[in-house]
């Protein structure tokens, strides 16, 4: 058995072709990808996030064909623009790598999807507009290797050893 450990962002994608069998990433990343190949086997309840849409405080939500189109400042683009066009809000996108709640500051026009809401918020005037997902580090598998009836065996025995040791509050199985 090997192990690897590459950014959580990046499992889902790897876990979709089917190598590695199983690994530990946030349903947020898995959501975003649309990695839709993957089965969460435990919720394990670390790092708990909520991805959000947020706005400077004194904006509205755009709606119908505004010109030019908001700037949408965001780590989760899927994820954004799956929301947006179910909001029908107009949108130019930006792709961000962190930081993420100092761009609508910057450009007072700006939506800005993230994980932090909380004092950063509030340091740099926003508001919540939307919350588009709760997640949690989880213990996921590729649906490949769940089909082999040993691989499943394996990694149920896995989700369940560490389901034992996990605090009473954390327990999130999703089985």
């Amino acid at each position: 058995m090997a192990v690897k450990v590459p950014k959580a962002r990046n499992v889902p994608q790897r876990l979709a072709r089917g190598r590695p069998d199983c690994g530990f990433t946030g349903l947020d990343w898995v959501e975003e990808t649309q990695a839709d190949e993957l089965e969460a086997l435990l919720e394990l309840g670390y790092d708990p996030v909520r991805i959000v849409a947020a706005m400077p405080e004194g904006h509205e939500l755009p709606r119908g064909q505004e010109s030019p189109p908001p700037v949408v400042a965001t780590e989760y683009v899927g994820l954004a623009r799956r929301w947006l066009t179910q909001e029908r809000v107009p949108r130019h996108l930006i792709q961000t790598f962190g930081a993420t709640e100092v761009f609508p500051r910057r450009m007072r026009t700006c939506l800005s999807t993230t994980r932090l809401p909380g004092r950063r918020f509030e340091a740099n005037g926003l508001r919540l507009v939307a919350e588009l997902l709760r997640s949690s580090t989880s213990f996921v598998a590729s649906q490949l290797a769940l089909q082999d009836p040993a691989k499943r065996k394996r990694m149920e025995e896995m989700a369940m050893l560490m389901e034992s040791v996990l605090p009473p509050t954390e327990r999130c199985s999703s089985r």
